[in-house]
């Protein structure tokens, strides 16, 4: 059988696709003095991701061939960009937790299928960590926020081309389920974008870009309240919060613009009268017992290394991971304790690197910092995997945006040993010293 019957996708794709891969690759060898070619790829993820799973759109097995190779080119030149700069502590652990995850396939009951599924979360968290190093090598951590507009503003637009092809998907609202795709998936890509356009608008130095990206916001919220993704509208709530928060000086004008901003979205989910908007209203926890409940069953049968892999339709040639609606409960069931302790450990780390960021250059430092991005990015993507598995599987953009905060807070938050010596230096500045 050879390619074109295996994928069942046409000689015109193919070739079509073929010319498009040497188009792109002699443009980023003339962009390389201009653009860092990390970014551009990461930038091409972005979009590429969310059209790969379009299961109405023609020509979609091309695309999902290409956001594999875009994520495995990214990662084979973040590397060689690597040997410009070093990785620090919090990049190897999280690296460490994504092998043993991606290791633990081999104790499954289907270890070949396991490794080929559970690689998608160590490569894109990988392929995260390395764009930022390579822009912070390159002295371009701006232009690779401003790529990733970019892909905001082309999926926007992507999904907006469908919208205007089916007007009663917009006028009408119901949930947005553009190409085909699932309004989960939809939010979950729009949502850690949007934070990153936010985080232009407040803080990019060129006023045209921040006006880009405040426009690309709003766009993005608009459509993410569409698509009745309440994990997905409370991950950017929470990272736009801790954005915004450091930046304002009286907690009070804060509490007031949160009201009035709750107020200006209650008014539009009420004259947006659909079943997107009316899911944000309510709460079931219904869907969640069940897998949540087949997730702690997996881990009682093996608590300590868990079942290695989780999977639907067991045995056959289509498995596929069994999502438990969790990351923190998915990992307890594939890796048990072991691996729940490793991936608590590494989150007590990313918080105490806030904690000590805080406590040595204040809040008012931080929100100068692209570190903010960082946490903003991180935090919201953890505290949306209480909920969602979506992250740790790797199905979505939010394993590479994982890796994006990751990388950032490692390379702008200082260690212990950096805010020691920067107390030490201020202390003698004449500038106290924190407690």
């Amino acid at each position: 059988m050879n390619l074109i019957d295996k994928f069942d996708v046409s000689s015109m794709v193919l070739v079509s696709g073929l010319v498009a891969v040497v188009i792109a690759h002699l443009a980023l060898v003339v962009a390389n003095h201009y653009l860092n070619p990390v970014a551009v790829l990461a930038g091409a993820f972005a979009v590429l991701a969310p059209m790969s799973v379009a299961t109405l759109l023609p020509g979609l097995i091309a695309f999902k061939l290409m956001r594999v190779y875009v994520i495995v080119l990214g990662v084979m030149l973040g590397l060689y960009w690597l040997k410009r700069s070093r990785l620090g502590l919090l990049a190897w652990l999280w690296l460490s937790f994504g092998t043993l995850y991606w290791l633990s396939g081999a104790w499954s009951t289907s270890p070949v299928l396991a490794l080929r599924y559970k690689w998608q979360f160590l490569i894109g968290l990988a392929f995260g960590i390395l764009a930022v190093n390579t822009s912070f090598a390159r002295g371009e951590f701006y232009q690779f926020t401003r790529c990733l507009l970019l892909s905001l503003i082309a999926v926007c637009l992507f999904l907006l081309a469908d919208m205007v092809s089916n007007p009663d998907a917009f006028l009408h609202i119901g949930r947005l389920a553009a190409w085909g795709m699932n309004p989960n998936r939809i939010g979950q890509s729009l949502a850690p974008l949007a934070i990153i356009a936010l985080y232009i608008a407040l803080q990019d130095p060129r006023h045209a870009i921040r006006l880009i990206g405040i426009g690309a916001t709003v766009a993005a919220t608009i459509l993410l309240l569409y698509t009745g993704s309440r994990g997905a509208l409370a991950m950017f709530v929470l990272g736009a919060a801790v954005l915004i928060a450091p930046r304002v000086a009286n907690p009070m004008r804060f509490i007031a613009a949160l009201i009035v901003a709750a107020g200006i979205v209650g008014l539009a989910l009420y004259l947006a009268e659909g079943a997107g908007t009316q899911r944000l209203t309510t709460f079931e926890s219904a869907n969640r017992a069940q897998p949540w409940g087949d997730a702690m069953a997996a881990f009682s049968a093996s608590p300590i290394v868990g079942q290695g892999w989780v999977s639907t339709n067991p045995g056959t040639g289509i498995q596929s991971t069994n999502n438990a609606h969790s990351i923190y409960l998915q990992t307890l069931a594939e890796v048990g304790v072991i691996g729940l302790t490793v991936l608590i450990a590494v989150v007590g780390l990313t918080l105490s690197r806030l904690y000590v960021h805080v406590k040595t250059y204040g809040v008012a430092n931080l929100s100068k910092s692209p570190a903010i991005l960082g946490y903003a990015l991180t935090l919201s993507l953890l505290a949306h995997g209480a909920f969602e598995s979506a992250t740790l599987l790797g199905t979505v953009i939010g394993t590479v945006i994982l890796g994006i905060g990751v990388g950032t807070i490692d390379l702008y938050t200082p260690t212990r040993a950096k805010a020691r010596q920067w107390a030490a230096a201020h202390q003698q500045a004449a500038y106290p010293a924190p407690a």
